[in-house]
């Protein structure tokens, strides 16, 4: 497989469809973690739906690996300066979605998504206001859009989370 297949485009090709491919994920993600809880107070909905999300994540990341290892360091502080960080990140967002759904170590997994997701919105953040312009790796390729404020978002929401839920 040559390099240039697993090279993240600069722009995607049809937004709108990336866009709605991206809305019925964390649609389906939240359905999740609903239907797993029904009838739980927020705080125990809160960590379902974070452990839905980083294992879904982690899954796009995994199946589009390549794309992903190669997209991430071009935006991510942490991976920019280390590869074995690039790689290990899906695993990582898997295992601390299997422990937060799993009520296992909770404290320990929530800790660490907070200093995950925190690094994360900062290395977004400084991408952004840098003007330059990426696809984000977050979904390995297989939804094709850019690094932007709803990227941002998204991290800075799985830390307030997380913080919440330490709290």
């Amino acid at each position: 497989m040559s390099e240039s297949c697993c090279a993240v485009p600069e722009a995607p090709t049809n937004t709108k469809l990336e866009y709605a491919k991206f809305v019925a994920l964390i649609l389906s993600i939240t359905l999740a973690a609903y239907v797993t809880h029904i009838l739980v107070d927020s705080v125990e909905w809160m960590q379902q739906f974070m452990g839905w999300f980083l294992i879904a994540f982690a899954g796009f990341k995994l199946v589009g690996y390549n794309a992903f290892v190669s997209g991430f360091p071009t935006y991510d502080l942490l991976g920019g300066r280390s590869k074995l960080y690039t790689k290990a990140f899906p695993f990582i967002e898997l295992m601390l979605g299997i422990l937060l759904l799993s009520d296992f170590l909770t404290p320990l997994a929530l800790t660490l998504v907070l200093g995950l997701m925190a690094t994360t919105a900062v290395s977004i953040g400084l991408f952004l206001s840098s003007g330059k312009k990426a696809t984000c790796a977050c979904l390995g390729g297989i939804i094709d859009l850019p690094l932007s404020v709803i990227s941002l978002f998204e991290a800075v929401l799985m830390a307030l989370m997380a913080l919440l839920l330490l709290v």
